[in-house]
């Protein structure tokens, strides 16, 4: 390891922890599911993990919905997928001179989600639906819905991609593109989109930071990406086995898009009054469950 470190450059960049992984496992009312990580980036002290091993996601106090005041995010909230934080991890990716500089980071994380406005006879499991609910996502956490974005949101889906996991589960995966002023170049953020139940899905989201300019930063934070996703493993529970045999018994011909072009969303008119938002023409709306 200190041979490695010693030797690193922008062409070979040592990543702590990347050959040899810490598993990670959660139990979601019976549903487990696990994930490998590098070891993370200490100077980060935004990582954690849940300390749960098992994690009641039927029971909404798990959310940890705070009262919110302010009426303009209360809306957003409202509309929204409910959230449990599984974890949150950093890895630096360090090289030249000595592995001493960190050439840039990818933030990884996991959430739970619930969707309180899918409609009742909707399955995430029917391939149709889950594609509505990555457009969802994508509108209150990339486009108009995420809150202080406003005009500012990110391109995306970008790289809209279906995988299929051993088990026979859909992944969607999205990349997301934003310029940022005062970065050394573009920022890229990856999400993943996995059901767990009719109403709940898993999701990864991953973020990278460049702090060198460097060919191979980009890159190499993309396949260490990659490299974390390959080893997803998620066993459903047999009251999650049942919803997925009813969804592909009710649903036979469902199909999801395997290619999708970035959103051009509507955005609100307005201006800022101390700090606040101010809408004077309504141009946002969520996208409707289409049954």
């Amino acid at each position: 390891m200190m041979l490695d470190l010693l030797l690193a450059s922008d062409k070979r960049p040592y990543v702590p922890g990347g050959k040899s992984k810490k598993l990670f496992s959660f139990n979601f009312n019976g549903t487990r599911f696990s994930i490998e990580l590098p070891a993370h980036y200490p100077a980060d002290a935004r990582n954690r993990a849940n300390t749960k091993g098992n994690i009641n996601y039927l029971n909404k106090a798990e959310y940890g919905v705070k009262n919110i005041t302010d009426p303009q995010r209360r809306e957003q909230r409202a509309g929204s997928s409910e959230v449990i934080s599984i974890f949150t991890r950093s890895f630096g990716v360090f090289g030249f001179p000595f592995g001493i500089k960190c050439l840039g980071s990818l933030s990884a994380s996991g959430t739970l989600l619930y969707f309180p406005t899918i409609l009742k006879e909707f399955s995430l499991f029917n391939p149709a639906h889950l594609e509505q609910a990555a457009v969802n996502l994508i509108y209150y956490t990339k486009g108009p819905g995420a809150y202080k974005s406003r005009n500012e949101g990110e391109i995306s889906p970008i790289n809209w991609r279906i995988t299929t996991l051993d088990n026979g589960l859909l992944m969607v995966r999205y990349d997301a593109y934003k310029e940022a002023a005062g970065m050394l170049s573009e920022q890229f953020r990856s999400s993943c989109i996995i059901p767990i139940d009719r109403y709940h899905a898993l999701t990864l989201h991953f973020s990278t930071f460049q702090s060198v300019e460097t060919e191979r930063c980009y890159p190499l934070l993309r396949d260490l990406r990659d490299e974390i996703l390959e080893t997803v493993k998620i066993e459903l529970s047999d009251h999650a086995k049942k919803e997925l045999e009813y969804a592909q018994k009710t649903w036979p011909d469902a199909t999801i898009s395997q290619d999708m072009k970035p959103i051009e969303w509507e955005y609100d008119e307005g201006h800022y009054e101390g700090g606040e938002f101010v809408v004077t023409e309504k141009k946002a709306f969520p996208p409707e469950w289409k049954a």
